[in-house]
């Protein structure tokens, strides 16, 4: 009996630590202009910032999957970030002056700013 009482108890203690709050991981996908000379530093800036697990930019389709806790980050900033190094994308146009710094290979046509 006193060993069926210390196993409840000690599920009930572990029960309640694995209740903890936990990363709530979420997966956006959109659009980013580039070059595939620079498929890695459009990747960076994404993974360098806090709360990003991975990101994954495919040249050809010119889309990024991205992978990170919404906890941590919000994604509006993923679309800021990429605009300030110089890369257009689905929600921000990047400055010509971002543009502009960026290494000849990886300058791409750029699309009509709208707005």
């Amino acid at each position: 009996m006193k060993m069926i009482i210390k196993t409840s108890l000690l599920i009930a203690v572990l029960g309640m630590f694995s209740f903890t709050a936990s990363a709530v991981t979420e997966t956006i996908t959109f659009k980013v202009n580039g070059t595939a000379a620079c498929e890695a530093q459009i990747e960076t800036l994404i993974t360098s910032l806090e709360g990003v697990t991975s990101a994954t930019w495919d040249a050809t389709t010119k889309i990024i999957t991205v992978v990170f806790d919404n906890e941590s980050i919000n994604a509006d900033r993923f679309y800021l970030i990429l605009a300030e190094g110089g890369y257009d994308n689905q929600e921000l146009h990047a400055r010509k002056g971002n543009y502009d710094k960026l290494p000849a290979e990886c300058k791409y046509e750029r699309e009509p700013e709208n707005d």
